[in-house]
């Protein structure tokens, strides 16, 4: 597992274990992943490019999350129906994942939320939104709220990245270990000769992990030719170097109180994040206290505002404690309602 994929709170090293997390649920059965493997939403954003959105459920707000990087709506299989039993969730694909083609550089957060304003008129999505962000989604839905706040009726962030520079994180192995994975791996895809589960001696895993043995012939084989695509890595690669210093940085200048909106932020616990002291010259347990406080800090953006450590839950915790996101989720969505944010008027769309 890539430090950075930690430290930042990017997924990108997480495609071994996202392979297990995207297709099995609390009962070890695999998720529906028919949604995922096919277009569904296509907008048609202002420059021509389609932008594709993985939709279900019913209600308002209408809930849209923001994945991490490296990752596609995939990600969330197991826990987007549970989700939908709450109100409509809509998981896009990021230009250059899933079925969204790739976009004009940088990949930035700038980027990403103006794609995701632009699909969601065109869909005629309409406000008020819940706007959710695990990861690097974190950045760019705090920026969604921030231009937006008068279309955000919540926001659940799910230990979301923020800025390394005041901790030290170790940018250096990142770029001397990550990113060549990553190229290494574009360059494969670009040449078609990626093989699902085959491992580079020294990688930290396969380009492409092996599917999981429960799904079917022909959904494995899908989710494959997703994952394989070279626009995946290539964007992740863009995504990379925006997330170390321009993405944090638009955020900052962004940023506004939001009012008495409901914000949840959920951090990992101490225990799974202690596993990165190898990559760290001062103490762990400093730069963990370092991560929570930025998160208390941007829970005070609202004044209904809080920031939760979930027991038992490393950086993913959608899949450490899925129940622990969905319970946070319905809080918000429910908060959300008894306030009447759910019922804002916008006949022209969003």
């Amino acid at each position: 597992m890539g430090v950075v994929r930690r430290w930042l709170g990017l997924t990108a090293l997480a495609w071994a274990s996202a392979s297990g997390a995207a297709v099995a649920g609390d009962n070890d059965a695999p998720a529906l992943v028919a949604p995922y493997i096919a277009p569904q939403t296509q907008a048609r954003l202002p420059d021509g490019r389609l932008y594709n959105l993985v939709c279900m459920g019913e209600g308002s707000p209408v809930a849209v999350l923001d994945v991490g990087l490296g990752d596609w709506s995939l990600s969330w299989a197991h826990i987007q129906p549970e989700l939908a039993k709450i109100t409509r969730v809509c998981i896009p694909d990021r230009a250059g994942y899933g079925f969204s083609p790739p976009g004009p550089m940088p990949r930035d957060s700038d980027a990403e939320t103006r794609d995701l304003e632009d699909a969601l008129r065109a869909a005629r999505i309409r406000p008020p939104y819940v706007v959710m962000g695990h990861s690097l989604g974190g950045l760019s839905a705090r920026l969604f709220a921030y231009r937006n706040p008068e279309k955000v009726a919540g926001l659940l962030l799910i230990d979301p990245s923020v800025s390394f520079k005041p901790f030290g994180t170790p940018s250096e192995y990142a770029a001397k270990m990550d990113l060549p994975f990553y190229e290494f791996c574009a360059g494969k895809a670009r040449a078609g000769t990626l093989i699902a589960g085959e491992i580079r001696k020294g990688d930290p895993g396969p380009c492409v992990p092996s599917t999981d043995r429960r799904l079917t012939p022909e959904d494995a084989a899908g989710v494959t030719k997703v994952r394989a695509k070279a626009s995946i890595f290539e964007t992740t690669v863009a995504e990379f170097r925006s997330a170390y210093d321009l993405d944090v940085d638009e955020v900052a200048a962004a940023r506004r109180k939001l009012g008495n909106v409901p914000l949840i932020i959920l951090t990992e616990d101490a225990e799974h994040f202690r596993r990165l002291q190898p990559w760290f010259a001062s103490d762990v347990d400093a730069v963990y206290a370092g991560w929570v406080a930025v998160h208390q800090d941007e829970a005070r953006d609202s004044t209904r505002g809080e920031d939760r450590i979930v027991n038992g839950a490393g950086h993913d915790i959608e899949a450490d404690r899925p129940d622990a996101v969905v319970s946070a989720f319905r809080e918000i969505v429910e908060g959300a309602r008894r306030s009447g944010l759910q019922s804002l008027a916008h006949p022209d769309g969003p």
